[in-house]
């Protein structure tokens, strides 16, 4: 009985999970890498050269690229106060 009523969870579970990802939602083709999608506003836009191509420190805050194309450095971006993730 017990084996039973977990197999009947899980097969309803199952079940729900499918019927709530498969709804139509998204609008357009969020998955097109053709189309443009436009910057939120206060998007901050950088350019600059990694470690294996000429490294580019950013305004002498100590922020580069290093040579495995991550940003390393200091403070970046101000994101402004936050709910639940405390500095």
């Amino acid at each position: 009985m017990k084996a039973t009523l977990q197999r009947a969870v899980t097969v309803l579970g199952a079940v729900l999970l499918l019927l709530i990802s498969c709804s139509k939602s998204d609008e357009g083709n969020p998955n097109n890498p053709n189309e443009s999608v436009s910057d939120p506003e206060g998007t901050v836009t950088l350019s600059m050269r990694n470690g294996n191509n000429g490294s580019t420190e950013l305004c002498d805050s100590g922020i580069y690229i290093d040579r495995a194309d991550n940003f390393t450095g200091g403070y970046f971006v101000p994101l402004g106060p936050m709910r639940g993730w405390e500095m």
